[in-house]
């Protein structure tokens, strides 16, 4: 199992100095980040604890239209999402948490929550940092999101930690492929920049 400091460093090999890649990522994350209110919706009309349900509510209203930044940011990197198709890994990135949600158990879904929060939180200031040093340009959604999700991390930590064993393993299984896929987006999207610049030499 990879561990977190190798989670953080492999975040940091990716070229986020290459414009064309930090559009790519933007689009990719709009695609997913526009599941991400239906996903809540979803999972509290299927929990029957008020208490984490008025926690999901509190999350929803925190990400409610967070898709528009994504699209903003695209915007300041000369891109526009019609000019980007959605990745197959990007589908099964958030389709599968519907499946989560339907036949694991509705807090399945804390396992990519918590995985994207705590990954930002960490990794999102050395990202802003690295897009802002080589083009001048910031990504609000990246800020934003790492500026909210520190605590937002340690909630969620608290919370899962409170939950029986069996939902806490399921949180945790839901981690690990959230994890998987994501790496894949990324994999995908430095490999397809990788050859249009080997193309266009």
């Amino acid at each position: 199992m990879t561990s977190k400091i190798d989670i953080y460093e492999r975040v940091k090999s990716y070229p986020w100095e290459n414009e064309c890649f930090v559009a790519e990522y933007l689009a990719q994350t709009y695609f997913y980040v526009s599941h991400s209110e239906k996903l809540l919706c979803l999972a509290m009309a299927r929990l029957d604890d008020d208490k984490i349900f008025r926690r999901f509510k509190e999350h929803l209203n925190e990400e409610s239209a967070h898709d528009k930044l994504a699209l903003r940011d695209l915007k300041r990197f000369g891109s526009n999402i019609e000019g980007h198709k959605e990745h197959s890994l990007t589908k099964a990135f958030y389709q599968s948490q519907y499946y989560q949600i339907e036949y694991k158990h509705p807090l399945a879904l804390m396992g990519y929550i918590f995985f994207l929060e705590d990954l930002v939180a960490k990794a999102g200031p050395y990202v802003h940092e690295k897009i802002n040093a080589s083009s001048g340009k910031v990504s609000s959604f990246i800020k934003l999101h790492y500026e909210e999700d520190e605590d937002h991390v340690e909630e969620a930590r608290k919370l899962i930690e409170s939950l029986p064993k069996n939902i806490q393993n399921l949180i945790a299984e839901n981690k690990r492929y959230s994890q998987e896929i994501f790496f894949k987006i990324l994999d995908e999207i430095e490999s397809n920049i990788g050859k249009k610049v080997n193309n266009a030499a």
